[in-house]
Order: structure tokens, then sequence, then C-alpha cells
């Protein structure tokens, strides 16, 4: 059975890129809203910049799905914990 991080720096498949899709369109919705609405502050625009910035190049270079996965796991899970 292979880790997840074997696969690191390889190629993506359909579904990290599936899954990365639909995460940089969330991050873009709520972009959106944060800035229309002002519901957040300087912190949040910073977060949803770097986020956006950061799956837009895995998915236009093509590789290290698995690492973006792995780590948007870890830290949703750390997030529900506290």
């Amino acid at each position: 059975m292979k880790f997840l991080l074997d696969f690191a720096g390889e190629p993506n498949t359909r579904y990290e890129e599936g899954v990365l899709s639909l995460t940089l369109g969330y991050f873009l919705f709520d972009a959106i809203w944060v800035v229309k609405y002002q519901t957040e502050g300087p912190i949040m625009y910073i977060h949803h910049a770097t986020s956006i910035m950061c799956v837009s190049y895995i998915l236009i270079s093509g590789v290290s799905g698995a690492e973006a996965l792995l780590s948007k796991f870890i830290i949703s899970e750390d997030l529900k914990k506290g």
C-alpha cells in the first residue's frame, strides 16, 4: 500500500484536479463575498489571496496535487479540534 506522499511531485490525477478546482472555486467565491460584504479583516484577505495563488499555481503547473490535498486535510482536521 502506498502512502499519499509517495506520489510527491508527480503529475496531478483527475481526482486531484477536480478537488483543487472545487477548492479554487470556493476560495474565489468566498473572497468576493468577503470583499463585497466586508465581513472579515485583512488577515482573511491575505488568507484568500495566498490560497488562490497557491491552488492556481498547482493547477497550472500540473504537479504537487497530492501535497496540496494532504496539507488541506491536515489543516481542516486541525481546525475541527480547536
